[in-house]
């Protein structure tokens, strides 16, 4: 009678595990069989004869996911692949499936929330407006905003130039800014309207543009890592495993020039893929 037998029941499993639950690495106790062992999905990982092993899986210091398996007991002859019972597919994958995992796309945001971002203006050329460079403060809206700095150059046939100094605060998208007249030499020309075609947000949300999984019952999973301005390493962010991921309260001291990308597994043991990195560009508008 063999002290090991060839099926992946709980009992064998223990017997397997004798003397690896005391590690202090987190070890799972996973059995391969005939066909799993045949698998690239499953060699990657380190598994890939028939029997027990014990297996176990870290984040580098880079971000990257590294495995550690160990053959506890090769099995000759092991129980079919139809008839496994454990819930072991993410380390011993029963078919192939391949990820792709697409791609984040860079992201450019303003701060703080509430300043004009991107304007346009109503500025053609007035012929009564007085030429000079003229400084504009704490411009109000329409609605909320105020605070705003522009400085406006009005040329010698009265075509202004306007350059955004401050953001102000409390602005919306579409909110207007009327630069009257009187502000602008007193010549007696046309009042100038600026647009606030979008307020800062301080916040971004990256996404990924292709990533897909074949393989029957393949469900995309996600860990979203990031990389800060200045370092060489990607980190795990806590929480973050959805398709998307939103930021908010971002201002340019701590957050510009940031990486983010995601980490890729499908549940049935495809091997675990990672995206293109996206950069965070934060614009002060303070």
């Amino acid at each position: 009678m063999s002290l090991y037998g060839k099926d992946d029941s709980n009992a064998n499993k223990t017997k397997a595990g004798i003397g690896v639950a005391g590690s202090s690495q987190a070890k799972t106790i996973v059995f391969i069989d005939d066909t799993e062992a045949q698998l690239a999905e499953n060699k990657a990982r380190g598994v890939s004869s028939p029997g027990w092993h014990s297996f176990y899986t870290y984040t580098d210091m880079h971000g990257n996911t590294r495995y550690k398996s160990e053959l506890l007991v090769s099995i000759a002859g092991p129980e079919a692949n139809a008839s496994e019972t454990q819930s072991d597919d993410t380390i011993g994958a029963d078919i192939t499936s391949v990820i792709t995992p697409g791609t984040v796309a860079d992201i450019t945001t303003h701060a703080p929330a509430g300043a004009v971002a991107v304007f346009s203006d109503n500025g053609a050329a007035d012929g009564s407006r007085t030429a000079g460079t003229y400084t504009v403060t704490n411009a109000a809206g329409n609605a909320s905003g105020t605070g705003a700095d522009f400085t406006v150059v009005v040329a010698a046939g009265g075509d202004p130039t306007i350059t955004l100094v401050s953001g102000g605060t409390g602005y919306a998208d579409n909110e207007t800014i009327t630069i009257a007249d009187s502000s602008l030499g007193g010549g007696g020309g046309a009042a100038v309207v600026v647009t606030v075609t979008t307020a800062a947000t301080a916040a971004a949300t990256f996404s990924i543009s292709g990533a897909s999984s074949t393989g029957s019952g393949a469900s995309l999973t996600f860990q979203w890592q990031k990389k800060e301005s200045g370092s060489r390493n990607f980190k795990n962010i806590s929480g973050a495993t959805n398709a998307t991921l939103a930021l908010t309260s971002l201002t340019v001291a701590a957050d510009n020039g940031d990486q983010y990308r995601c980490r890729l597994n499908n549940g049935i043991g495809g091997v675990e893929k990672t995206t293109t990195a996206g950069t965070l560009t934060v614009l002060d508008r303070a």
